[in-house]
């Protein structure tokens, strides 16, 4: 799928702040080159991404691009403002977008994860459910693998942010 090697989805997935094109080429694998050279073939030679990042949003964003684009600083936060609420309005009537991944973890990763986003450490969430410690720790591995995320707290923010727990 090119939207996984695009440099401007990578860069867009880094940042919170609408860029150029041209600032993400930095970051452009040899795929990635490809894909934007793709894009120049059919006009698309400068354009701004705007990234959507929000607690109730798979990350995103919205790309518009031409063959040159010239926006003033108050209009490229028109532009934001504009993208960043289109594309949350547009998840909600379409649901998902294809490319987003929907995580599904099962009743008792989503239980451990919910434990662990009320402050409870592994021995207590171990206590609770009457389960060993290492097997806390094994179940919320597998749901941080699933949601691709890097540490407990990651793994607890990125899962009410796609709403696998607390939905």
């Amino acid at each position: 799928m090119a939207i996984l090697s695009d440099p401007i989805a990578a860069c867009a997935l880094r940042t919170t702040r609408p860029f150029r094109w041209e600032d993400a080429l930095r970051y452009a694998s040899r795929r990635g080159r490809k894909i934007v050279d793709m894009a120049r073939d059919y006009g698309l030679k400068d354009g701004f991404m705007f990234p959507v990042h929000s607690l109730f949003s798979v990350p995103g964003g919205v790309s518009l691009g031409g063959t040159k684009l010239d926006l003033s600083p108050h209009q490229i936060s028109e532009v934001e403002l504009v993208s960043q609420t289109l594309y949350v309005r547009l998840e909600d009537v379409l649901g998902p977008f294809p490319y987003q991944e929907i995580v599904d973890l099962t009743h008792r990763e989503a239980e451990v994860v919910q434990f662990a986003a009320a402050g409870k450490t592994n021995l207590e969430i171990a206590q609770i459910l009457d389960i060993r410690q290492d097997t806390v720790k094994k179940t919320l591995k597998r749901a941080s693998d699933k949601l691709g995320t890097t540490n407990r707290a990651h793994t607890v923010a990125t899962a009410i942010a796609k709403r696998v727990i607390f939905g």
